[in-house]
């Protein structure tokens, strides 16, 4: 099995436009450390143009091997206002901190030109914890491709629970679509 990989671009997502036609990666939330990550950030929803959605942050890649105990890799934007909380949580003495998320990729489909959502959560939340084996940075210095709301790069390794089953879900296409389950007791 291949792995999943996603990309998409700071000021795609940002300043969003239907017309764009390209990949838009939101961080719905994120909850790292016992701590919420404040959803600072208000963009477009791909789905529904009328609507603006607050977010967490951005994501820019979401790399996955479909596999249970598989780790998920994800890079974005923080907005200034929490990467104290998440650099703390990396900071843990156990060297691993304990995470919950929700996220949504959505893809454009000329076939229907309409946005859909190609990889996310289903609107669940998702427990898992940072990697010991991977590593997990969020940078110090401000990221400038994007200025309205101040922001950091993160960098996160997350492997799925051991405690509970969970689904990541992939769309090919509006009417391809899977669930992979992810986490460690599923691949226990």
């Amino acid at each position: 099995m291949a792995d999943y990989k996603q990309e998409a671009k700071v000021p795609k997502i940002a300043n969003f436009k239907h017309d764009n036609r390209e990949f838009v990666g939101h961080m719905v939330s994120f909850k790292v450390g016992g701590e919420e990550l404040k959803q600072e950030f208000n963009f477009f929803d791909p789905m529904d143009p009328s609507k603006r959605v607050p977010l967490a942050g951005m994501l820019t890649l979401a790399i996955w091997d479909k596999t249970p105990g598989g780790v998920l890799f994800l890079e974005g934007r923080i907005p200034a206002a929490t990467q104290g909380i998440l650099q703390d949580a990396m900071d843990s003495h156990d060297k691993s901190a304990d995470c919950e998320f929700k996220l949504d990729f959505y893809k454009y489909d000329v076939a229907t030109a309409t946005y859909f959502k190609c990889f996310h959560t289903d609107g669940q939340v998702i427990e898992g914890k940072l990697s010991e084996k991977q590593p997990s940075n969020v940078e110090d210095a401000y990221d400038h491709e994007y200025d309205q709301i101040k922001n950091h790069v993160f960098r996160l390794a997350i492997v799925g629970s051991d405690k509970k089953d969970q689904l990541l879900h992939i769309a090919y296409d509006t009417e391809r679509k899977k669930a992979f389950p992810f986490g460690q007791k599923c691949g226990g």
